[in-house]
């Protein structure tokens, strides 16, 4: 796919992401291999690598539990081979603790020759995040 389709198949991925995420998965995660990645410390209920569409939904669910997310924002966007860089920033309050945080973030989206996302790797400011967990 073209550098562009790459980056306009991230954007949908997202925006759909929100509303229905089960048309999200149908539509551009692949059903074979996929793997979610988010680094993050330990205490951060919902870090790690979950795979499959059933690890999505169980990372979504773990996120929707921790944090009530304010701002979601996806900025820049570059496309190189079958991976794109998304750029963004989120601003979230932590429903345990009701400390606020603001990061910005980098996601690694990488492609299938199909156009399905075959892994996502979050890139957060773990100081920041880490901080509001406390």
């Amino acid at each position: 796919m073209k550098p562009e389709e790459l980056i306009e198949r991230t954007r949908a991925f997202y925006q759909m992401a929100l509303v229905d995420l089960e048309k999200a998965l149908e539509l551009y995660v692949a059903t074979e291999g996929f793997v979610w990645e988010n680094p993050l410390p330990a205490h951060i209920p919902f870090g790690g690598s979950l795979e499959g569409h059933a690890g999505l939904r169980r990372y979504l669910a773990l996120v929707n539990d921790a944090i009530e997310m304010n701002e979601f924002e996806l900025g820049e966007m570059v496309a190189q081979g079958d991976t794109v860089m998304a750029a963004g920033h989120e601003a979230s309050r932590i429903r345990a603790t009701g400390r606020s945080y603001e990061m910005d973030f980098v996601h690694l989206v990488k492609f299938t020759a199909d156009g399905k996302i075959h892994s996502l790797r979050e890139y957060n400011d773990t100081a920041a995040i880490g901080a509001a967990f406390d």
